[in-house]
């Protein structure tokens, strides 16, 4: 998972791709749906998560008495800013700047030269 954020591979959706495939799941147009539809459509459809990962997101997403999750309330839960000194991508950024700066001038431009071709 470090390689994929640090190669940014992985893109976050847009809310409103977010949105769309919860009204999908979501026929009737309810404004929720149920904790078992969204875990059974995360494990046939959706991106390779562990069984862990998915109970991670749920305990964030479902109301634990209903067992529901309102989507557009989790939709913005997504959406909160995270703070640079939080942001795994300002992380690396720092770390690759720092890696940098630490290199002597020559290595430094073979690196950049090397990365560039990539």
């Amino acid at each position: 998972m470090c390689n994929v954020i640090n190669e940014r591979k992985f893109k976050p959706a847009e809310p409103e791709d977010l949105l769309k495939a919860f009204q999908l799941l979501d026929p009737e147009n309810r404004g929720y749906i149920m904790h078992d539809d969204l875990e059974k459509a995360m494990m046939e459809i959706g991106e390779p998560l562990s069984k862990a990962e998915i109970n991670n997101m749920m305990s964030i997403a479902c109301d634990s008495e209903t067992k529901r999750i309102n989507y557009e309330h989790y939709i913005n839960l997504l959406l909160v800013k995270i703070p640079d000194e939080l942001n795994v991508y300002s992380i690396v950024d720092a770390m690759d700047a720092a890696k940098l700066e630490a290199m002597p001038k020559k290595r430094r431009l073979e690196s950049l030269l090397m990365e560039y071709q990539t």
